[in-house]
């Protein structure tokens, strides 16, 4: 997220903005289709805080050319902090739009 200048993911905890520290997402397309193939952690697979994304098969999970806009669903396991497989903390349902270059 651009405003914290790192690779964090921003929530919102009660009131107060916050990040889930040491996750982020690098996202791996199929040039062909624009489906997502496969997500990572920029910050190690896993890190020390065992924070890693994986696609929830459920999602759309692609990027449509033609709207400029990315659907995907995925989860945050982090084994660390729920260890009862398949150790899922957090689910995300996120749609990101292109507004223009930066």
């Amino acid at each position: 997220d651009p405003g914290y200048y790192n690779y964090y993911h921003p929530i919102l905890s009660g009131t107060s903005t916050s990040v889930y520290g040491t996750f982020g997402l690098e996202l791996f397309f199929d040039p062909a289709t624009g489906a997502i193939t496969q997500v990572k952690n920029p910050w190690g697979n896993p890190p020390g805080s065992t924070r890693m994304p994986a696609l929830d098969p459920s999602g759309v999970n692609k990027y449509d050319a033609a709207t400029k806009v990315i659907k995907m669903k995925y989860w945050m396991k982090q084994p660390s902090v729920v260890t009862d497989p398949p150790n899922i903390r957090v689910y995300f349902d996120e749609t990101w739009t292109y507004k223009g270059p930066r």
